[in-house]
């Protein structure tokens, strides 16, 4: 169903800004992300990563 999200990655993890960055193939994808999972990946990266850390996406076609 949600199949877009096989096509994400974890970019890069910011130790200095305190930020997971997602790679995500286009807009659309960071659309529904954004309505639908954001809460929902920041709880599993606070959870599993630390507690410090937020979520940012960016579209980067060339890592996923």
């Amino acid at each position: 169903m949600f199949s877009f999200l096989n096509k994400c990655a974890i970019y890069e993890i910011n130790e200095e800004q305190k930020l997971v960055v997602v790679a995500v193939p286009n807009e659309f994808v960071v659309t529904q992300i954004r309505k639908f999972f954001l809460d929902g990946l920041n709880d599993s990266i606070k959870e599993c990563y630390n507690a410090q850390y937020d979520v940012e996406l960016v579209v980067n076609t060339t890592v996923v």
